[in-house]
């Protein structure tokens, strides 16, 4: 079983991605609304976290950042509305395996980036 957190404060967006990542039958995914959730739940180690750029209280890098430091080994995709190439460049230097815009294609790149 691959154990996914979708950390996404957006409750339509973050179910969708639910279940989309869902359809995988070894996928077990779990939504968390903010950065706080994510880090009060990581002892339950998950392999895949995939995090919303603009979270309340902790912006999704500065929550990438935390979740190295927990357990580097944990695979991390950056989601965001950000076309800025700084914020992406950042979101890679911090540990990100991959970012993926949020545009009429998030879900599909989503799902095949969970899925390599």
């Amino acid at each position: 079983m691959t154990k996914i957190f979708v950390v996404e404060d957006d409750p339509m967006l973050g179910l969708l991605f639910k279940n989309s990542l869902e359809k995988e039958p070894t996928a077990d995914v779990t939504h968390l609304t903010s950065a706080e959730d994510c880090l009060a739940n990581l002892h339950l180690n998950p392999d895949i976290i995939t995090i919303d750029f603009n979270l309340p209280g902790m912006d999704g890098l500065e929550l990438l950042k935390k979740i190295h430091l927990y357990n580097d080994q944990i695979h991390c995709i950056l989601i965001s509305g950000q076309n800025d190439v700084s914020v992406v460049v950042e979101a890679y230097k911090s540990g990100a395996q991959d970012y993926i815009v949020k545009d009429d294609n998030a879900v599909i790149n989503l799902v095949n980036s969970v899925n390599n």
